[in-house]
């Protein structure tokens, strides 16, 4: 059985990667943007 810190670590972690993910998401899209201004000459 899990202690009870071990279990709040847990959740840390978890929040920790999806946040993670999350700003990879917003990386990609801001990578796009600038992606197509430099195409486009902007």
């Amino acid at each position: 059985m899990e202690e009870p810190h071990e279990v709040k670590w847990k959740e840390v972690y978890e929040l920790l990667e999806a946040t993670t993910d999350r700003c990879e998401d917003v990386a990609d899209v801001v990578e796009g943007i600038a992606l197509k201004r430099r195409v486009l000459g902007f």
